[in-house]
């Protein structure tokens, strides 16, 4: 569950709210992945300034 979120122009922060069990590593991959598929779908032209297609890959834990 995301509970709380900020950002800027070129990162994210977000506080989410998991099960002590929850592999936190698959939840972020899954997120980033769902929600590089809805920008990109919102805004098309964001793929001309992408890489290969990625966003930036950086995630602190």
């Amino acid at each position: 569950m995301l509970n709380e979120g900020e950002h800027d122009k070129d990162y994210i922060h977000a506080l989410f709210k998991a099960h002590p069990n929850s592999e936190l590593s698959k939840f972020i991959n899954a997120y980033k992945i769902a929600s590089s598929r809805l920008v990109k779908k919102e805004f098309p032209i964001i793929k001309q300034n992408l890489w290969k297609e990625y966003f930036g890959r950086e995630v602190i834990v």
